[in-house]
């Protein structure tokens, strides 16, 4: 049985060692970003449970909509204070993640989905979503693919990889969430 609920401050401690499990020390954030975005936009994180355990979480936060949009506005540890805008119309999908033994069960698209849903529900004048992978993430790829994102625009070297080596970031939009 799964459940998607809200993020709540007590799950800081699950979420930051999921990031420290599915993302590199380059890629991950920290405790302090994700309280800050629980605090400010309690709407945009979501936890996955799956069989009672945490399995999963996503972070969202709303932005005004802007054609153009640039590397910065991607950066790490920004401050959701200084982005957020709830009555913006595109939804920034920041970070979505399912715990290495909970993968391959549908709960990735599961969890894309119930986000979406849920911040659609509160917020109803978001019509748009923007995100940004790393172009070695097939599999998250995919289940935006199917969800309506497109590829938009490519941030040359945008990832480092552990080792040094640097991956081009995809931002993928979808017009009609």
């Amino acid at each position: 049985m799964t459940n998607l609920r809200e993020a709540a401050i007590y799950d800081i401690d699950h979420i930051t060692d999921l990031e420290r499990l599915c993302f590199n020390e380059y890629t991950r954030e920290s405790a302090e970003t994700y309280r800050e975005r629980i605090e400010c936009f309690p709407q945009g994180s979501m936890i996955l449970e799956a069989d009672d355990e945490f399995a999963g979480a996503a972070s969202s936060e709303i932005w005004p909509y802007r054609a153009e949009i640039s590397a910065d506005d991607f950066a790490l540890g920004h401050s959701i204070k200084d982005a957020l805008a709830l009555d913006g119309e595109e939804l920034y999908i920041s970070s979505i993640a399912v715990l290495p033994q909970f993968r391959g069960r549908g709960y990735g698209e599961l969890l894309f989905r119930g986000l979406i849903g849920h911040v659609k529900g509160k917020f109803p004048q978001v019509t748009k979503g923007i995100l940004l992978i790393n172009e070695d993430w097939k599999g998250a790829r995919q289940i935006y693919l199917r969800n309506g994102f497109s590829d938009r625009k490519i941030l040359k070297g945008f990832f480092t990889e552990s080792g040094g080596a640097q991956r081009d970031g995809v931002i993928m939009r979808n017009e009609r969430v």
